[in-house]
């Protein structure tokens, strides 16, 4: 047998060595998330697969926490021998009772937190002993201290997870949710679906900003499935799940509760079959010594200038807009309007106009809004901690109701009951009136009362009868006149 030359064992050594780099290299490359493939995601309106069971005990420290309504949230690694937290989103507890600009702390819960709910692995409720943190002032996260400290926990085998920053664009995540809408009650149970990252954007829903969200394709995302977190390679927490656009409705509403738009250089988008998550790096810092603390290395959004709009949509017959102001201690605050789409404005200093005081006591304070149809965010700075301006949504809409209403009729014995169907902010409000179906006039203006949400009753023998109704949206734009023929 022919002993090898020289130049073919280096040649051997060499290609040994690329493919044990490059080898390094695809798993770093892994570590990171970093996929150059086309990912088949599944639909987000159907459930992801359930966990098997070395999911389950990977994933174990992802919990079902309910009170009002189900949610999804996550033990937190506070690398201390101190009290147990469940990470999950500030609207999955006390921030859903709270204005967009408020920050809440130690506030009362009466959650119960399941660790692997309807899973393979035995499951484990423990109560929460209170909300120490819950805020969607710019983010979206609740940090509830449970009755438990974290060793009992993890000596039940329950899996504990840190934050991690958030990943660039294009990156796999796992992201691990107990959904509970449209899934049978036997079949509830945490579920992972894998989804890719896409561009940081600014997220608005109803009067909240979501600076920096994240916005991803994850399959059944579905009610049940907000606090659920987004796992990297490493099974750090890169993010967790606030809001969807998934089963939307199609016609108007836009920026609404349940269908957030995205803010553009444009204005503002809604973007079908996406999911948003908002970033946990800002609890890195919040845990010294175990325990929850707003300390100086932690970022999240502090209590600040609490500012409520009484009225943050109007159309073309009304220019000033008015809100309720408070402030920790009494403090001057700058106040201005400028576009949505204007990702900036709060720290520009050309944004502010004037000047006005806020205190404890509640100051009502008012601002003029530009006649152009859109959004537009009131800026509020306290002159004493500028980093932390109070934003309210304002939007001017001059465009009629883009859905149709409908009517409710229950056919009775008696008679009919009969109500249109809200669907705010498109449908926000009714006027009505209703008479004999042979000469009732729905074009004629004479006879219409407001909607009081009474449905009218209609005794059998007043039929047939003649119902005209006329809606309008948040903003007091009308529909047609709609009429219908009862009988």
């Amino acid at each position: 047998m022919r002993s090898p030359n020289a130049l073919s064992v280096a040649l051997a050594s060499v290609t040994a060595a690329a493919l044990i780099a490059a080898a390094a290299i695809g798993f770093n490359l892994w570590r990171g998330g970093w996929w150059p493939f086309t990912v088949e995601v599944a639909s987000p309106l159907v459930p992801a697969p359930q966990l098997d069971n070395e999911q389950a005990e990977r994933y174990s420290g992802v919990a079902q926490i309910r009170e009002d309504s189900a949610c999804t949230g996550w033990l937190l690694d506070t690398q201390a021998d101190g009290p147990a937290y469940l990470i999950t989103n500030g609207h999955c507890t006390q921030a859903r009772n709270l204005l967009p600009t408020e920050v809440g702390l130690d506030l009362p819960a009466e959650s119960a937190v399941t660790f692997g709910r309807g899973g393979r692995a035995s499951s484990l409720t423990v109560k929460a002993k209170r909300v120490v943190y819950s805020s969607m002032n710019g983010t979206d996260v609740s940090v509830v201290e449970l009755n438990a400290s974290l060793p009992r926990l993890r000596n039940n085998g329950i899996e504990a997870y840190r934050p991690a920053p958030q990943l660039p664009s294009g990156r796999l995540v796992d992201n691990v949710g107990v959904p509970v809408q449209g899934v049978p009650a036997g079949q509830i149970a945490p579920r992972i679906g894998q989804c890719v990252t896409g561009e940081p954007v600014g997220v608005i829903e109803l009067g909240w900003f979501f600076d920096g969200a994240q916005a991803v394709d994850c399959p059944g995302i579905l009610g049940g499935s907000s606090g659920s977190p987004l796992f990297d390679r490493t099974d750090r927490v890169v993010g967790m799940i606030t809001t969807t656009t998934a089963g939307a409705t199609a016609a108007g509403g836009e920026c609404w509760l349940n269908k957030p738009c995205e803010r553009t250089e444009s204005g503002a988008r809604v973007v079908p079959d996406t999911s948003y998550a908002v970033g946990v790096q800002e609890l890195t810092g919040c845990f010294p010594d175990g325990r929850f603390a707003l300390a100086d290395g932690c970022s999240l959004p502090r209590p600040g200038l609490v500012a409520s709009a009484v009225l943050a949509s109007v159309n073309a017959g009304t220019d000033t807009i008015s809100a309720e102001l408070t402030a920790p201690r009494p403090t001057s605050v700058w106040t201005g309007v400028a576009p949505l789409t204007d990702a900036d404005a709060c720290a520009d200093p050309a944004t502010y106009e004037r000047t006005v005081a806020a205190g404890q006591r509640k100051t009502v304070i008012q601002t003029d809004l530009p006649t152009a149809e859109g959004f537009y965010v009131w800026c509020l700075q306290d002159v004493a901690a500028p980093d932390q301006p109070a934003r309210v949504v304002l939007q001017r809409d001059l465009t009629p109701p883009a859905r149709t209403p409908r009517l409710s009729v229950e056919q009775g014995k008696e008679g009919v009951r009969v109500q249109p169907v809200f669907s705010p902010p498109e449908l926000s409000d009714f006027r009505i009136k209703y008479g004999p179906a042979a000469s009732t006039d729905c074009a004629d203006t004479a006879g219409y009362v407001a909607f009081r949400r009474v449905p009218a009753f209609i005794p059998a023998d007043a039929l047939p009868v003649r119902f005209c109704y006329v809606g309008a949206d948040l903003a007091g734009n009308e529909t047609p006149v709609f009429s219908r023929d009862l009988s």
